[in-house]
């Protein structure tokens, strides 16, 4: 777990620092302030595989870019951000003996936790009222993660899980819903459904992401800047 909080730590640096440059190359531009954003998530992990069903809570931290404006009321908007998530899993293993014959059986259980840098490019709406939709696809490039088993079972070889079992690029769809106040804050609750296969191995199975996740954001926006957005 140290190793990819160091990762998270080293990424959200590099995110920052590419921000900065492109948010100053595009000074001159049409696009409004940027946004910072941190969330709290549950995520899991959907499909035939060997996925409990059950959530594990992350987070995510990041930063917004709104790249074009149609209107008061509708704009383009880029996101990056680091995501951490995954899921608890189970399995039923045959238990075999020394002579290779099958004694008995137990179940493995654990938590995979990944670590994701996303990008999503959504078409923001928002109401006269301050409520706001929004929707689009999202890019994840995945860092690292960490398997825990929460048994060992004797009798079976506890094979480790690696970055390689896993695909490194993640594409989904994420959808939001919320409320930005007069002081430029906003709270929203995303929802991300995962359209590709993460699996890397020879399998029959078919697993894809899923994280809902309560978002604070902060909008930098100027004072001659319309706040509808």
């Amino acid at each position: 777990m140290v190793g990819i909080m160091r990762k998270w730590i080293f990424s959200l640096i590099l995110i920052v620092v590419n921000l900065t440059v492109f948010q100053l190359l595009k000074a001159q531009s049409s696009l409004s302030g940027i946004s910072i954003v941190g969330a709290l998530s549950e995520s899991r992990i959907i499909g035939n595989g060997n996925w409990s069903g059950s959530f594990i809570t992350g987070g995510q931290a990041g930063m917004i870019f709104p790249v074009k404006h149609f209107s008061e009321s509708l704009a383009l908007r880029v996101e990056f951000n680091l995501s951490l998530q995954g899921s608890e899993w189970k399995r039923e293993l045959v238990i075999f003996s020394p002579s290779g014959v099958p004694v008995n059986t137990a179940e493995k259980k654990g938590k995979l936790t990944l670590l994701y840098t996303n990008a999503p490019l959504t078409l923001r709406y928002q109401t006269k009222n301050r409520l706001f939709f929004e929707s689009g696809i999202q890019f994840g490039y995945l860092i690292g993660l960490d398997n825990i088993n929460y048994n060992l079972v004797t009798g079976y070889h506890n094979l480790p899980v690696t970055k390689s079992d896993f695909k490194s690029i993640d594409i989904g769809i994420p959808f939001e819903a919320g409320y930005e106040f007069k002081s430029n804050i906003g709270l929203g609750l995303r929802l991300y459904r995962g359209l590709s296969n993460i699996n890397d191995y020879e399998s029959t199975e078919n697993n894809h992401n899923f994280v809902v996740s309560l978002r604070l954001t902060f909008n930098f926006r100027k004072k001659t800047e319309p706040d509808s957005l």
